[in-house]
């Protein structure tokens, strides 16, 4: 269940003048902007971090993002990580499908981070944070991998 954010809140205001236009008929109405200046559209964040599966479509239609979950160290704290959940559209899931990410590849990557907090059912909150890949910068493939063919071994019988 999704609860739309309270505009108010959000501190978006409608713009004090509005351009006035005709439609098709010839019905004359005013056009308003909201003016969100205010309001924080995405923070860059430039990092590395090893792709724990392979990335895989969001839905089955063509246009549909590609998600996977990138294990990244926190710069505070020494040994501990943190999983991000990165989304990657576009020229980005292009980048993602021609670089043939698997598990375990090292990708130094530019994200956008986004915030907003999600009341759960039993009224508590908690912050829902997922990035957008907007660029990879290089990647370090996974070695010592086992090869996913089989082998079958002939043994006589007599």
């Amino acid at each position: 269940m999704y609860t739309a954010p309270d505009p108010e809140l959000l501190g978006l205001q409608e713009a004090s003048a509005g351009q006035n236009r005709r439609d098709r008929r010839g019905t004359e109405y005013t056009q308003a902007m909201l003016d969100t200046s205010g309001t924080k559209e995405g923070e860059r964040v430039e990092t590395w971090g090893m792709v724990e599966a392979a990335p895989k479509p969001v839905n089955r239609g063509k246009q549909s993002p590609l998600q996977f979950f990138l294990t990244v160290p926190l710069p505070d704290k020494e040994g501990e990580t943190e999983k991000w959940e990165v989304y990657a559209s576009n020229k980005a899931k292009q980048q993602v499908k021609g670089r043939k990410l698997t598990k375990g590849d090292s990708i130094h990557a530019v994200l956008y981070k986004h915030a907003w907090t999600v009341d759960l059912q039993d009224g508590r909150e908690t912050i829902h944070t997922p990035y957008n890949l907007a660029t990879i910068i290089e990647v370090e493939k996974h070695e010592g991998g086992v090869p996913a063919k089989r082998t079958t071994v002939n043994t006589l019988t007599s």
